[in-house]
């Protein structure tokens, strides 16, 4: 750290955050960035309008091309979903569970995996049994930090 910013060599270490425009999500990704930024790190803020505007870029395009570090996007907005549904670890943390191309990148643990493709599946004997192994998913989703879940409200 230097003059209060990040380095990477000799280069202050900088974010791309695609903050989607549409309602709460912009004061809310905007919250974000500047939390980023009082611990040192250079935030470039790039406002994208809609599913269709952040997808292209943040689902479909190549994470290796690097035009974006973080983006602000939102499941369930209104309160239309919820992560206790089954299929959400598969879906958000499996290779190939959605259909754009970040996901190819996605290198799980193993564990998380295996809980995801049973939860998926409902390969489980038991209520308890399925307890226990989304309680492990979601333990390890966490851990996993592909997505970092928050809520505002």
């Amino acid at each position: 750290m230097k003059d209060g910013y990040w380095y990477y060599g000799d280069e202050p270490v900088e974010l791309i955050f695609l903050i989607r425009s549409d309602d709460e999500r912009q004061s809310f990704g905007d919250y974000i960035a500047s939390q980023l930024e009082s611990i040192g790190f250079v935030v470039e803020k790039q406002y994208v309008s809609g599913t269709v505007e952040a997808a292209q870029i943040w689902e479909y395009g190549d994470p290796a091309e690097g035009r974006w570090h973080l983006y602000r996007g939102s499941e369930g907005a209104k309160g239309t979903a919820t992560l206790v549904q089954a299929s959400e670890l598969y879906t958000m943390y499996n290779p190939g569970g959605q259909t754009g191309r970040l996901s190819n990148y996605y290198d799980p643990d193993p564990e998380l995996l295996d809980a995801a493709i049973r939860l998926h599946e409902g390969s489980f004997e038991s209520l308890e049994e399925r307890e226990a192994v989304f309680a492990r998913g979601l333990k390890l989703a966490l851990e996993d930090s592909v997505r970092i879940w928050l809520t505002t409200k």
